[in-house]
């Protein structure tokens, strides 16, 4: 294999990982771009049960669980 045959590959690996870094980029920002979409739905509106009451929120570490 002659020297301008093994650089052509080596471009075409590289091209190749570009593109593969950039398709993982898209993704991981979707993802992220998600997580924070869903974070914010999770803070409009409080929890609720079944019956569709409103639960208590977390309770302050001082208080004692009885």
């Amino acid at each position: 294999m002659s020297l301008h045959d093994r650089l052509r590959r080596i471009e075409l690996q590289q091209e190749e990982q570009r593109q593969a870094t950039a398709r993982l980029e898209g993704k991981v920002d979707a993802l992220l771009a998600a997580l924070e979409a869903e974070g914010e739905e999770e803070q409009e509106e409080p929890a609720r049960n079944l019956d569709g009451e409103l639960l208590p929120g977390d309770r302050e570490q001082s208080q004692s669980l009885g």
